[in-house]
């Protein structure tokens, strides 16, 4: 059945389709409709053409009578200035009547000098725009252009001739007034207007509001006005500004009023910068609509690159600043000092000015040229254009690591950086890590400080001191599974058969133990190990190489649970049936250790490692206990006091129940995804460069593994809430945003798919379903998925507190409680769960001892219990807040670091070998579209202008039509063929790279001729099958101990 959401959005569809049928109806009038029209229109034209005639004889009989009184230089100029009113009102006949043959007199021209006024609050201003434009339909021509409209006006026998071709006829002056006198007199004002403001300059009517003025707009009002005046005094010499016979008589009162009765020069002189306070009648008004507040992801260095500042039109550049352009767009533009420029830039700088000055020297000459060929400036304009400094691309790749000033003057443009330190040159490896890790705030690197690595150099573990009070496992068959590349193991197994012991349904138990490391042992609150692991955080993974959370010391020796040598564990111990079903015990007296489940601190000695081929391949029977330890991967490792069958065997059991709760937890509605991660195989000899990438195939026994440690982190997080409820650290996991997951839902329903997201259960089978259907091949799922993750949000650390037990929820796990628990090596909040866990057992043993004074020595303990390891205090709720917030920003940072790594090296791989990709389009925008290569987990964002340009003209246009979910994304080629794409049909492209700033996919569409030609390799660059696998080249070196929910935040 359809959900009532689901039925909704249909509705929503089919009104609008309505919607559009009504529009379309009142948008096409009828035949006798549009008769009327055109009478109408044929009236208004009739009105107008008689008012246009009757200015023109009054301006006729004004020029001759100011021509014969002409017997001064100022006369002169009056005449001059009235010339150029009646060639307006001449422009304005003459495109009015034949459009066709003065098409360029009605033309635009650029604004020389443009006076803007700043009186107006922005609303105001757009409207008198709106109204400028609606009255002048054309603009003034160029001053030398004055003496040809002058000879147009005198010879009027033309202009009679065109008014006669429109059927105008002559009609008296006092006629025309008594019939149209309100449109005589806009026309009049219309010139008066134009005659004061040429060159597009605005109407004093834009300045009727006196309280929307702002400092720095009546700065430059009085700037502007005072080359205004010096052109005045210019022209008329013998004239002074406050003559009552002035010509600009009108003008300067009106400027000197909104001067408050002085010249502009006078007003400049005592012009002063005063806070917006001191002015509250003069701020801006407008409306609230968001409070900006400190960030607290605020950054000590910006990564960006430095171009030179141009200083004039001859290409010479500044020598007091330079703009400094940041890699997040997030950030302004600044100015940089140029005496702060590093030594690296000098030279370029040098080059740069000199190209540009040959640039722009050349560009004048080319358009010198074309003058006397005849063409007009404008047009000029048009046809050529500056070619680019070649050395522009060079600077771009240069980059710094810049802070910004707290302080940004109101009177600046731009704010201003100081240079922290010289990054380098982009395109090496080094150099684009170090940008990604500025670019996301990730200030530390794999190195430690001296004083954390002094205090843990010493560090070892003391059996006599340290095994006190710790369970001894050391005797149990405990295993790891981990990645080929991990160095840190943090995570091991354990299983044994409960010998004749069956649950009520006759099925076989087995007691799970799952062991993590004991980092609280070694991070003692307070120290400097702790305050560096809380500062960091998280570990960061990148494509090469890891920032650990903790010194190497700790994290590859002491913490790490490496085999054949004691390690003390944190450890889970539950019984399951052989249906993975969760079996509660309670302890007693005599074994306090039969309780199910159990937590407490152990000492293990592991027996194995295993990477996640070894365990695959021994579930499938590839590895047997015939096979050749020789044989088996070099990083993989079975210990002489046990058995190679013995491992295999216990990993067989932990799967034959894994599997059966794997199917239970997504039978129970927790949300399977497809989508698949890059990864790539590093050369031998260079570590930090990649040859080959491809998708990362999920094995059994990364499922295997998956599953027991969200069995640990839902039994610990159950353990928390029980004890410490308010205290308690969860992981909780949002629905999907609304928005995007209603657009999600229209998308599906274009295809006759039906999405259900109001529920992970729901959302689940709705991929299931999906997965049987193909576009071109391609499964439908995948593509969903690339989808999914817009509409998904980031899980995030939370306390409890007072917080309903609705928001405590696992939205795509469907968990109702979950934590982090089983990786305290590269995560901070796993080392506060097990303080907190530490503190509730340390409370149960202490109401143990209230309750039951017999305290007989317990024989599985190495030493007395006097030396409690549990004793942990209980952190406050503000404490625990404040670094959630810590972890939650470190946590999003890593992630996104990890993609762009993956990115650049995609990159720098796709440079010297491009590839040629079958892909599908998902989604469609005005400017760009988005396709996603199945197989590989990749979606692309394609700028269409980039993709045209990248296909050297074989593409013309790239245009969208309608919107979703019936968008068309139309391809024209040149030979004039055009293509049309819809959601989800399958496009063949060519994914490459270049060396430019900023790098990033370039996305060319191939030729329809040519892709019979080009086979699609789907970006597979290592062929793996399921059942004979060998992807350890291309493993992430992170754990993948809880890979449901680390890809659900994807």
């Amino acid at each position: 059945a359809i959900k009532p959401e689901i039925t909704a959005f249909q509705n929503v569809l089919d009104e609008r389709d309505r919607n559009k049928i009504k529009a379309l109806k009142a948008a096409t009038p009828s035949q006798e409709e549009l008769m009327a029209m055109d009478e109408v229109e044929e009236e208004d034209d009739e009105d107008l053409n008689e008012v246009i005639y009757d200015e023109l004889k009054k301006k006729e009989q004004g020029y001759n009578a100011a021509s014969s009184s002409a017997t001064s230089e100022e006369d002169e100029n009056e005449n001059e200035n009235e010339a150029t009113d009646r060639r307006d009102v001449t422009e304005n006949v003459i495109t009015e009547t034949d459009t066709n043959e003065n098409k360029d007199k009605a033309k635009d021209h650029d604004d020389d000098e443009e006076i803007i006024y700043f009186d107006d609050s922005d609303s105001e201003k757009d409207k008198n725009k709106d109204k400028d434009k609606d009255k002048d339909t054309t603009e003034k021509k160029q001053d030398d252009d004055i003496k040809n409209a002058e000879n147009v006006i005198t010879d009027l026998q033309e202009i009679e001739d065109k008014i006669a071709k429109l059927g105008i006829s002559e009609k008296k002056e006092d006629e025309t007034e008594k019939v149209k006198p309100k449109k005589k007199q806009e026309v009049r004002q219309i010139k008066t207007d134009k005659a004061l403001f040429r060159k597009a300059r605005r109407r004093f009517e834009d300045l009727n509001d006196e309280n929307s003025i702002t400092a720095y707009d009546q700065y430059l009002f009085l700037k502007v006005n005072i080359e205004d005046f010096k052109k005045f005094e210019q022209k008329w010499p013998d004239l002074k500004l406050t003559d009552e016979n002035h010509p600009r008589r009108d003008y300067i009162d009106k400027v000197m009023k909104k001067c408050g009765g002085k010249l502009p020069t006078e007003a400049l002189a005592d012009f002063a910068w005063n806070a917006p306070s001191e002015h509250l009648d003069k701020i801006p008004r407008g409306k609230i609509i968001g409070i900006y507040s400190r960030n607290k992801r605020g950054r000590s260095a910006v990564p960006g690159f430095i171009q030179p500042l141009i200083y004039n039109a001859y290409g010479e550049i500044d020598r007091k600043w330079a703009v400094f352009t940041p890699d997040d767009k997030r950030y302004p533009k600044a100015h940089f000092p140029m005496r702060e420029l590093p030594k690296s830039l000098k030279d370029l700088f040098r080059k740069f000015e000199k190209e540009e000055i040959e640039i722009v020297e050349e560009f004048e000459n080319r358009k010198y040229d074309l003058s006397k060929q005849g063409y007009k400036w404008k047009k000029i304009d048009s046809m050529i254009k500056k070619r680019v400094n070649r050395y522009s691309e060079e600077l771009k790749l240069m980059f710094f690591n810049m802070e910004f000033e707290i302080k940004w003057p109101d009177h600046y443009f731009m704010p201003v950086c100081h240079l922290v330190k010289e990054i380098g040159k982009r395109g090496a490896v080094e150099v684009e890590t170090k940008v990604i890790l500025s670019r996301h705030n990730i200030t530390w690197n794999h190195k430690f400080s001296k004083e954390v690595e002094n205090f843990v150099k010493d560090f070892k573990i003391d059996p006599e001191k340290d095994y006190k009070g710790r369970r001894d496992c050391r005797d149990m068959r405990v295993f790891t599974i981990d990645p080929t590349s991990a160095r840190d193991f943090d995570d091991a197994l354990s299983i044994e058969e409960l010998k004749d012991e069956f649950d009520d349904n006759g099925y076989k138990l087995y007691r799970i133990g799952i062991h993590i490391a004991d980092v609280t042992h070694f991070v003692k609150e307070g120290t400097p190990v702790d305050k560096e692991a809380k500062h960091r955080a998280t570990s960061v993974y990148l494509v090469d190489r890891c920032l650990p959370m903790l010194p190497h010391h700790l994290c590859q020796n002491l913490c790490s649970l490496n085999p054949d040598v004691d390690r003390l564990a944190y450890s889970v111990f539950v019984i399951l049936n052989e249906k993975g079903h969760l079996v509660n015990r309670k302890g007693n007296k005599k074994d306090k250790y039969s309780k199910s489940p159990w937590f407490g601190k152990t000492v293990i000695r592991s027996r194995a490692r295993l990477n996640y081929e070894t365990a695959h391949w021994m579930l499938i029977d590839k590895v047997t206990k015939e096979t050749p330890l020789s044989e088996l991967h070099e990083c993989c490792k079975i210990s002489d006091d046990t058995t190679l069958e013995a491992i295999i065997n216990d990993t067989k059991l932990f799967w034959m129940i894994a599997k059966q709760m794997r199917e239970r937890r997504f039978n129970a509605g927790s949300v399977q995804f497809f989508r698949p991660h890059i990864r790539f195989r590093l050369d031998k000899k260079d570590k930090h460069k990649a040859l080959v990438f491809g998708p990362e195939i999920l094995l059994w026994s990364n499922n295997l593994i998956e599953e027991m440690m969200l069995l640990a982190n839902q039994l610990v997080a159950n353990q928390l809430i029980n004890k410490i409820k308010e205290h308690t650290l969860l992981r909780k996991h949002p629905s999907p945003l609304q928005e995007k997951g209603m657009k999600l839902q229209l998308i599906c329903r274009s295809q006759d798919m039906d999405l259900k997201i109001d529920t992970p259960k729901h959302l689940n089978e709705s991929l299931i379903e999906m997965q049987k259907k193909t576009y071109g091949g391609i499964n439908a799922a995948q593509v969903i998925n690339a989808l999914l993750a817009q509409a998904m949000m980031r899980a995030q650390y939370i306390i409890v507190e007072d917080l309903p037990e609705t928001e405590w929820s696992h939205w795509a796990l469907n968990f109702p409680i979950y934590t982090h628990f089983t990786s305290p090596i590269r995560r901070y909040a796993d080392v506060i769960v097990h303080r907190l866990l530490s503190y509730t057992i340390s409370s149960e043993e202490d109401e143990e001892k209230d309750n039951d004074n017999d305290n007989d020595e317990d024989v599985d303990l190495v030493t007395t219990t006097n030396n409690d390891p549990h004793n942990e205090r209980l952190p406050s709720i503000y404490e625990m807040k404040k670094q959630c917030e810590v972890c939650n920003d470190r946590n999003a940072s890593a992630h996104f670091a990890e993609i762009d790594s993956q990115t650049i090296h995609l990159c720098l791989v796709l440079i010297d070998h491009p590839i040629i990709v079958d892909t599908m389009l998902i989604d469609l925008y005005n400017s760009y579209f988005i396709l996603v290569v199945p197989g590989l987990g990749l979606d692309v964002r394609v700028n269409a202008q980039d993709c045209i340009r990248e296909s050297k003209g074989a593409i013309t246009r790239i245009d969208k039509q309608y919107e979703l979910p019936d968008s068309v994304l139309i391809v024209t080629w040149r030979n004039g063929q055009t293509e049309e794409y819809k959601l989800f049909d399958k496009m063949r492209i060519r994914l490459s790279s270049v060396l430019r700033t900023p790098i990033k996919l370039v996305t060319s569409i191939i030729e329809p001729e040519k892709r019979k030609y080009l086979k699609a390799a789907n970006a597979d660059a290592v062929k793996i099958d399921n059942h004979n696998n060998n992807n350890s080249h291309l493993s992430s070196e992170q754990n993948n101990d809880d890979n449901q929910e680390e890809e659900e935040e994807d």
